[in-house]
């Protein structure tokens, strides 16, 4: 298992330095390694009950995604931030992440593969493991924001997509986000009992970079 976080940005699982995460219609500055957990995440841990269980998803929100931007891309790994409405938090704009990790990254990664993927599967099911993981962050640089994994859903990667340097073309699919609370030093996600539950239809995921 890797470790991931700094301490200093947003979402991700596994080892290496982060900065925080701004989003909002133009660039963000996350990084794209694992350790892209980062402040938000390590305050929201601490802030957050740590009560382990499900949470209760018989009525989630019902959330919509805009347009995705790239974070960074280094061939490695990747990460791309779109934002959301309704806006949940009352701090700044919530954002939805995915970060891509690949076997150049760590051998235990395998996210340069394209296809469709359940991210119930293949060990994207937990933060701490996952080569596609998709993050949604309630005011992303807060202490008090919350944060939350996917439950279930596809995440679907065009096979044109050079995603791990920065092009993408997919779709996300009927994806179920859990709130969470995520271990600093494991970077294990554990659901809330009783937290929120969101829910997005579809999602398009675009994102070419020119040169």
């Amino acid at each position: 298992m890797l470790a991931c976080g700094d301490d200093s940005g947003t979402g991700g699982s596994g080892g290496g330095t982060t900065t925080a995460s701004t989003t909002t219609g133009a660039t963000t500055t996350t990084s794209s390694t694992k350790s892209s957990t980062t402040a938000t995440t390590t305050a929201t841990t601490t802030a957050t009950s740590t009560t382990t269980g499900m949470a209760d998803c018989t009525s989630p929100i019902e959330i919509t995604v805009g347009q995705f931007v790239l974070g960074s891309a280094d061939g490695a790994a990747a990460n791309y931030v779109a934002p959301t409405t309704p806006d949940l938090g009352d701090v700044e704009a919530d954002e939805l992440a995915i970060e891509i990790y690949g076997s150049d990254y760590d051998p235990a990664f395998n996210g340069e593969a394209t296809g469709s993927f359940d991210l119930t599967m293949d060990a994207d099911d937990n933060y701490a493991t996952c080569s596609r993981c998709l993050l949604y962050f309630e005011d992303p640089t807060s202490p008090a924001g919350r944060i939350f994994f996917t439950q279930s859903g596809t995440l679907e990667i065009d096979a044109s997509s050079d995603h791990l340097s920065g092009n993408i073309t997919g779709t996300l699919t009927d994806v179920r986000l859990v709130e969470v609370t995520i271990d600093p030093d494991t970077f294990e996600s554990t659901p809330v009992a009783g937290g929120t539950c969101l829910h997005l239809a579809t999602g398009v995921v675009s994102v070419m970079t020119p040169g």
